[in-house]
């Protein structure tokens, strides 16, 4: 026998009784408007909590770049201690870390694409002292490093690996005698093959049945 759907009043909200197979389901719409609360808090929640991270991230980021000195021999730690036994990290330009012990001119060096010549003309544009250790540089002194390294003057680190693979594969590419060497991970200048030239070929490999 069908159950007619009928309403109750009461303090809590209004009741719908709705025939199921049988039986009868209660909801009210004081926990219809729950859920939906509860749904939407939670999103913005995961939301804000997502920004906050993010953003975190992205301070980190731009603390490391800018900041590359750290002497953590004088930071706080979390309870207010210092850190005794700790080292300063190294100081980071164009995306490498350069060495802290060594000379700035010697330092510079680490960079791919930085060679004693390029290293002297960049201290010169900038009136560093070449004898200065890296460990020693200010930040307006590394901010001065930075700058002059990302002048399109100097090709670097991923944009000269970039020109390089570029020129070996346009080589290749038309079959020149350089770019079938490059394929054959042979020398291209003319180096004798027959003794040496382990460098290109790699390590030796044992043939069977070879005399000595």
């Amino acid at each position: 026998m069908m159950q007619d759907s009928h309403s109750i009043s009461s303090a809590y909200g209004t009741y719908y009784n709705v025939p199921v197979e049988g039986e009868v389901q209660q909801e009210t719409l004081f926990s219809k408007f729950s859920k939906v609360a509860v749904g939407v808090l939670v999103g913005a929640a995961v939301v804000a909590t997502t920004m906050t991270v993010y953003v975190g991230l992205q301070d980190a980021e731009t603390e490391f770049e800018t900041q590359s000195v750290f002497n953590l021999l004088t930071r706080p730690t979390l309870y207010g201690g210092a850190r005794p036994t700790l080292q300063p990290l190294e100081a980071r330009v164009a995306g490498v870390d350069i060495p802290n012990a060594k000379r700035v001119e010697i330092a510079l060096q680490s960079v791919y694409g930085v060679g004693p010549k390029i290293a002297k003309d960049i201290l010169e544009a900038t009136g560093i002292d070449p004898d200065i250790r890296a460990k020693d540089l200010s930040e307006d002194q590394l901010t001065q490093l930075r700058e002059e390294l990302n002048k399109p003057d100097y090709v670097i680190e991923g944009d000269l690996r970039r020109d390089i693979r570029m020129n070996i594969a346009r080589l290749q590419e038309i079959r020149s005698y350089r770019g079938i060497r490059h394929r054959m991970n042979l020398p291209m200048r003319g180096q004798h093959t027959k003794n040496n030239a382990r460098t290109r070929k790699g390590k030796r490999i044992a043939v069977p049945g070879k005399k000595k």
